[in-house]
């Protein structure tokens, strides 16, 4: 079970290095057709308990060449009891740093234009988080992740 190291940024929120490239299935398609499949793309998440579902900056979607495949209401803190209809989109994700390798597969994820204010590419939610254990050390200011890679289908 790989073990990412969790950064504690200089604003005390907890940070962590991952890639995202086009699902699996959707690259598979683009692959048969001819078409270029891209490549993984660097980012900066955020670990959020609180969402339960990850988000994924639109800019960062659009450089996938990745388009929506539905849509869903969101709630969010500032939002109160009014959804927003947000796109989902569906990415593989792949830690980075010490221990790269697949931590989830054709995952649904929303696109969202609002984290940039943030200054993140990506919230990192309880979809994914659910999947994982999560440890925080308080005193020594720093969390990790144990996640199991998915099975490889051949």
């Amino acid at each position: 079970m790989p073990v990412l190291n969790v950064r504690i940024d200089h604003t005390g929120r907890p940070m962590v290095e991952l890639y995202l490239t086009m699902s699996t299935t959707q690259a598979e398609e683009r692959r048969q057709s001819g078409d270029p499949v891209p490549g993984l793309v660097a980012v900066n998440a955020l670990l959020d308990t609180g969402a339960g579902r990850s988000q994924v900056s639109l800019a960062i979607l659009e450089a996938l060449g990745l388009d929506p495949v539905s849509d869903v209401n969101v709630f969010t803190a500032s939002t109160g009891d009014v959804a927003l209809m947000m796109d989902v989109y569906v990415v593989d994700l792949a830690s980075a740093g010490d221990q790269p390798g697949p931590m989830a597969e054709d995952l649904p994820v929303i696109g969202s234009s609002k984290l940039s204010g943030l200054k993140v590419d990506m919230l990192l939610g309880r979809d994914v988080l659910d999947r994982c254990l999560l440890a925080y050390d308080g005193p020594n200011r720093c969390f990790s992740l144990a996640y199991d890679q998915p099975a490889v289908v051949m």
